[in-house]
């Protein structure tokens, strides 16, 4: 169980740090080109940070019940409620999005 833990948190880490990067990276594409040229580019890194931020969401309650129990484990999460509300990206419409442009180029292109 203590594995586990220590494995979903780890996890969670990297997948901030790696969250960061892939939004730095973003901004760096926009800089050099168009919005519209790194459109793909912007849509895939929006897709990634929805997931992620999902998955780490999801590894802090996972944490948390490890933890805590009970009153103490309510508040935690009504805690971690209030700091992860978000307004949720269409994923599904970006994916699609992303897609078309791969199918139509006939190739991917960032």
């Amino acid at each position: 169980m203590m594995f586990d833990f220590i494995l979903g948190g780890s996890i969670a880490a990297l997948l901030a740090v790696y969250l960061v990067y892939a939004l730095l990276r973003a901004e760096k594409q926009v800089a050099r080109s168009s919005e519209a040229e790194s459109m793909n580019y912007i849509q895939m890194t929006q897709v990634f940070a929805q997931e992620a931020f999902e998955r780490i969401e999801s590894e802090a309650k996972i944490t948390l019940s490890t933890l805590e129990s009970g009153d103490v484990l309510r508040t935690q999460l009504s805690i971690l409620k209030k700091l992860t509300r978000h307004t949720p990206v269409n994923t599904t419409q970006l994916k699609r999005a992303i897609g078309a442009r791969v199918i139509h180029g006939e190739k991917y292109q960032s």
